[in-house]
């Protein structure tokens, strides 16, 4: 007979490419906790954000600065791989909401839109297939973030 367990949440977490980044860029234990409620939350999700609730889940960790901080500088060096996610081991859910959560931070603001806008430029130069993801984000979330507007005029020749 073939078993098959399930994981837990916390199994899950632990083995996502969003944990193995954020640990390596957090040191203290307070700023650990929060990362860790943070990654956890992301690990009970299925696919990345689609509707505007699922990106507004972000605002509870928004007013996290130190968490804003390490996740823009997380999305610095995070390459996105223009290919199969499973083969490549990309981590597009705990990718695409940590862009959410940038989207929605105020704490560094104007410096996480840059990043935001050049993560734009980087997708679209290499016709990267996630540029829709990138584009539902800008979409859902501009009504509600109105700087986020001239982000999605970037995407207007694809």
């Amino acid at each position: 007979m073939v078993v098959i367990k399930g994981r837990s949440n916390k199994e899950i977490a632990k083995d996502s490419q969003l944990y193995k980044l954020l640990k390596d860029e957090i040191s203290g234990e307070k700023d650990w906790e929060k990362a860790w409620m943070y990654c956890k939350k992301i690990s009970t999700f299925t696919h990345a954000p689609v509707s505007l609730k699922e990106y507004e889940r972000m605002e509870k960790f928004a007013d996290d600065d130190i968490l804003v901080t390490t996740i823009a500088s997380i999305l610095q060096k995070w390459t996105v791989p223009n290919e199969n996610s499973i083969l490549s081991g990309f981590d597009v859910i705990g990718y695409f909401y940590s862009i959410a959560l940038l989207s929605v931070a105020k704490h560094n603001r104007e410096q996480n839109i840059y990043l935001l806008s050049k993560i734009c430029d980087t997708l679209i130069k290499e016709k990267n297939q996630y540029c829709g993801v990138l584009v539902r984000n800008i979409t859902k979330l501009k009504k509600k973030y109105p700087d986020l507007i001239h982000l999605e005029d970037k995407f207007r020749n694809l």
